[in-house]
């Protein structure tokens, strides 16, 4: 499934059923190792610009996901963000400071999803659209 390459490029990080359950794994590149990082939920992994971090969709919480972070060898799991809705695609900005990621909402028409912002660290939550939006991403210039 979707995936993300290390910046040095010797590492790809990735989402699989292969344990019967998605979870993130990494593969080296030049040895062949595979790594099983989160533990028994975790999709849409993307890669610190340092290598350091990745950041996922967890379903841990039942019928909702959350934003979780952790160290590139699977230590130090962290739960970012904490809510009843579904929470998935986080990327970081291009110098690691932020996460950005998109939000589904229950409304009375269906799912309303929206882009919302944070740090790295979870804090400063911000809602960048209102009307709509999804898949986001980050450019250099």
């Amino acid at each position: 499934h979707l995936g993300d390459f290390s910046p040095n490029g010797s590492k790809l990080f990735f989402w699989s059923e292969r344990d019967g359950y998605d979870a993130i794994y990494n593969i080296n590149l030049e040895e062949g190792e595979l790594t099983k990082l989160s533990g028994d939920s975790g999709i849409y992994p993307n890669v610190s610009p340092d290598g350091k971090k990745v950041v996922f969709a967890s379903w841990r919480g039942g019928n909702n996901s959350e934003i979780m972070a952790i160290n590139e060898d699977g230590s130090d799991q962290t739960k970012l963000t904490e809510t009843r809705d579904v929470e998935t695609y986080p990327v970081f900005s291009i110098d690691g400071s932020q996460v950005i990621f998109h939000r589904a909402e229950p409304s009375t028409s269906g799912w309303h999803w929206n882009l919302y912002i944070m740090d790295s660290d979870g804090n400063h939550l911000f809602a960048l659209t209102t009307q709509g939006g999804l898949l986001p991403s980050f450019r250099p210039r």
